[in-house]
């Protein structure tokens, strides 16, 4: 039987090396590869999670926020929500929304990167108490 193990949202990006940098710098992830040359995709990653970040064709991003107020385009399941938090602010990260709980259980945080992208990092409520 097939199993699915994991998913690696892409982003469409403007500039691959400056949006390369801005998870690195920002986000606090890793840079685990460029590919072309000039870069036309980046792997980013940190812990058990991955984007691709591939160079745009139009040369503009489109954020799933533009389709909808509350679209993102890549929820994050995370554990130690606060310590992220912290992070983030320290790194200088545009957090738009949050700390929230949601109805659904998850106490969230939404950051906007410097393409207008949408990312949601989200904790269980109950691996929080």
């Amino acid at each position: 039987m097939a199993k699915m193990m994991t998913v690696a949202p892409q982003l469409a990006v403007s500039d691959v090396m400056a949006a390369a940098g801005y998870y690195r710098d920002v986000l606090g992830f890793d840079v685990a590869g460029t590919f072309g040359d000039p870069p036309v995709h980046a792997i980013v990653e940190r812990d058990a999670v991955q984007l691709f970040l591939g160079r745009s064709v139009s040369g503009a991003a489109a954020s799933n926020r533009s389709l909808s107020p509350t679209g993102i385009d890549a929820y994050i399941w995370i554990e130690g929500l606060d310590d992220l938090i912290t992070d983030l602010k320290h790194r200088g990260a545009d957090i738009i929304e949050g700390p929230v709980t949601r109805v659904y259980g998850m106490r969230e945080i939404v950051i906007r990167d410097l393409n207008g992208f949408v990312l949601a990092f989200g904790e269980d409520v109950a691996d929080a108490a």
